[in-house]
């Protein structure tokens, strides 16, 4: 989808939060003068805009001098916001800190002030060193060739020598990130690509890793070739169906960054994505005892941060969430979901489709099986309309069916009446005729007998594709509890979506 370069503006503004917008309106207040005004007005509106539309611009203000030079007054509007986000996050990213190294460089260059030049670079320089970050380094030692020129040294010569060597080996380091880096997006390529056997798929990984020029090791790479090397050898693992392998490596990304707490501040958001990525993996693979530790940095790095947005917050509930349900310790899932419930009552929009769906679903079963009848209720009805378009039917199933057994369990059998009845349920009508038909001689039972002859009856038959094996096992366990009078903490999740 294209978007213009209003759109574009509008989007920028949509992505800042409180604090930066309140930051936006000080700094352009102390640095524009009467001129921020305007571009304040401008700001506020587009704040609550879906896109960027001119004759709205002109309907809300019409005599507004920037109207005569609306473009003009949107590039400056971005600038002053850039600049603002700029000065905002200095020193919270390391190109934004370099980018001002090297401006008070070149400052104190030009007005030939050496000595202070001298210590701004040899500054910069120990701190991309021990960022090992080449590129950043590369430019301070040009900046400290250019000022070893200017002094008079007897020993001019071999610094010079020495800078150009490191030059040298800086330039090593970055052709081997760079087939790293290239020999990584190949594979990555080679994982998404649909029409490709598997025998021809791993032949061509195993020969970008088998490449000589790459390294045999990460013992002389510096930290970005090393996550990116790690990357390769996990890829590498999944060609060879060696999970271990893969998850291997991963947890040696992690200790990498570990050992660089100042990238983990600098660049917060990769570090998360790595760790959420594992976590996930690990959940999926049923590497249960690999994930709270994994969580416990992600929990640690949301409270102390302010990068993550409300969807990455609820991408670590979600983990977490499905963590505690898998391993059955549903007291604490609870509590999660409890947590879940205020993230969504603030930023329910904000959270995208399939996330949110995953958390509702989730927080619903926990509920469940917690038998707390009315949130199950309240879950079921948070869903989106739409999720139905979800591929995975079994999610529309899980939620109607356990808010159907909840309001068996409340004794609200007309509103159970009223579900089935209603066209929104027509396709799980259509996909799961035999779940309807029980469900319905449980509501037809005018005895008890009655009605433990429908439960045997549940009990007895398997619920048909598509829904999931989890379906059937929670109303298997729903339904021995009724008749056995047992809580509901025997449900088997071994295979479950």
């Amino acid at each position: 989808m294209k978007f213009s370069a209003g759109d574009d503006l509008v989007l920028l503004i949509r992505s800042m939060d409180k604090t930066e917008r309140r930051y936006f309106k000080l700094y352009s207040g102390a640095h524009q003068g009467r001129e921020s005004t305007s571009y304040l007005r401008l700001f506020d509106h587009l704040q609550e805009a879906d896109k960027w539309d001119e004759s709205e611009l002109e309907r809300v203000f019409p005599n507004a001098g920037f109207l005569r030079q609306l473009n003009v007054a949107r590039t400056a509007l971005q600038v002053q916001i850039i600049d603002t986000l700029r000065a905002y996050r200095q020193g919270k990213t390391f190109q934004l800190d370099f980018s001002r190294r090297l401006d008070e460089i070149e400052l104190l260059m030009q007005r030939k002030l050496y000595s202070a030049a001298g210590r701004a670079i040899g500054s910069a320089r120990r701190r991309a060193a021990k960022l090992e970050l080449p590129v950043q380094e590369f430019e301070i030692i040009k900046w400290e060739m250019r000022l070893e020129r200017q002094l008079p040294s007897k020993d001019k010569q071999e610094s010079l020598h020495q800078l150009h060597a490191r030059q040298l080996e800086l330039l090593q380091c970055l052709e081997r990130e760079t087939l790293l880096l290239h020999g990584v997006d190949e594979m990555v390529a080679l994982l998404t690509e649909k029409n490709l056997a598997d025998s021809d798929r791993r032949a061509r990984m195993m020969q970008i890793c088998n490449d000589a020029r790459l390294p045999a090791d990460d013992r002389v790479l510096l930290f970005d070739s090393k996550i990116l090397f790690h990357y390769m050898m996990a890829y590498r693992g999944i060609a060879l169906d060696h999970p271990e392998g893969y998850f291997d490596h991963h947890e040696a990304m992690i200790d990498i960054w570990e050992t660089f707490p100042d990238r983990i501040r600098l660049e917060e958001d990769r570090y998360y994505k790595l760790l959420a990525g594992h976590a996930e993996s690990c959940i999926e693979a049923k590497r249960y005892a690999s994930i709270p530790k994994a969580l416990g940095k992600l929990q640690r790095l949301m409270l102390r941060t302010a990068v993550l947005d409300a969807s990455e917050s609820a991408r670590i509930l979600h983990i977490e969430l499905r963590y505690l349900f898998e391993t059955k310790q549903w007291d604490l899932a609870f509590g999660v979901q409890m947590s879940v419930a205020s993230l969504l009552d603030q930023h329910f929009e904000s959270v995208a489709l399939p996330l949110k769906t995953g958390l509702i679903s989730n927080s619903l079963l926990v509920c469940f099986m917690c038998e707390q009848w009315r949130l199950v209720i309240h879950w079921g009805r948070r869903l989106p309309a739409d999720v139905f378009h979800i591929a995975d039917g079994s999610i529309p199933h899980l939620i109607y069916i356990t808010r159907w057994l909840a309001w068996y369990q409340l004794g609200d059998l007309d509103a159970i009446e009223r579900e089935l009845s209603h066209p929104s349920t027509r396709q799980i009508r259509l996909e799961l005729p035999e779940m309807i038909l029980q469900l319905k001689l449980l509501l037809a039972a005018v005895s008890e007998a009655a009605e433990q002859a429908a439960l045997q009856i549940l009990l007895s038959q398997s619920i048909s594709p598509p829904a999931s094996k989890l379906l059937d096992q929670l109303l298997k366990t729903w339904a021995r509890g009724i008749l056995f009078s047992k809580r509901l903490t025997t449900i088997d999740v071994e295979g479950a979506d």
